[in-house]
């Protein structure tokens, strides 16, 4: 049975900052990958909701995923609710992924990021539950881990446990990707940047180029040959 990966970000060009070579990588393994806005970045300075949609409409075409627009509270206004988490947990029981990933939780980036984050996190535990009466009509999905991506590279939660992606080969790509989203970069160096981050990360860990994903708990490995070896952890 295929995998799939369900991403989600409070924005337009969030996942593709925050792991775009992830999932580029993903795609290239034969995953399916879902991706969900919350909102069409209607506070930002730069863009109006409209050219925000068709940026991320032609993201989600380089990338080869389906561009979901599940839209709630409003950009700036995100909120983890009852109402949102529902919405959401609804999402997951109908696509059934393996992964949902979602931005990081630390407090020092925009609030909407850190909503986000909580929100997917409650969801996949509310997508479990099968006695929940608002989702009865749909068969509970207990086959699903949350991971959160980091777009600002400020996370050293010590409750996180950290992986590190090899995404040497996935530089071009990925920098198209992000330039999708010009009313966002036209003025501002973001590629360079997360470009920067992701090639440090990548000389620290012996590769060209590589994202950090944060687990809420240790990756467990099947096979003690898989350590001594130095194997890495796949999708």
């Amino acid at each position: 049975m295929s995998k799939s990966i369900l991403v989600v970000g409070a924005h337009p060009d969030d996942y593709e900052f925050g792991c775009g070579a992830v999932l580029l990588k993903a795609v290239s393994e034969g995953i399916k990958v879902h991706s969900v806005i919350f909102s069409l970045g209607e506070s930002g300075t730069a863009g109006t909701p409209e050219i925000r949609r068709e940026e991320a409409q032609h993201a989600a075409e380089i990338l080869g995923s389906e561009l979901i627009e599940l839209l709630l509270d409003g950009d700036a206004k995100l909120e983890e609710s009852v109402e949102n988490r529902i919405k959401l947990a609804r999402l997951i029981r109908e696509l059934k992924p393996d992964w949902v990933l979602a931005p990081s939780h630390h407090l020092r980036q925009h609030p909407d990021h850190v909503a986000a984050s909580n929100l997917a996190r409650n969801a996949v535990r509310l997508a479990r539950y099968g006695g929940f009466k608002e989702l009865k009509d749909l068969e509970p999905h207990r086959q699903c881990k949350v991971a959160f991506y980091d777009i600002s590279n400020r996370s050293n939660l010590t409750e996180d446990h950290p992986i590190v992606v090899d995404v040497s080969g996935f530089k071009d790509a990925w920098v198209d990707l992000m330039n999708c989203h010009a009313s966002q970069t036209s003025n501002q160096r973001y590629v360079e940047l997360q470009v920067a981050r992701a090639t440090a990360l990548g000389i620290e860990n012996d590769c060209d180029l590589a994202q950090k994903l944060l687990l809420e708990s240790a990756p467990v490995f099947g096979a003690v040959e898989q350590i001594i070896e130095g194997k890495k952890l796949s999708f």
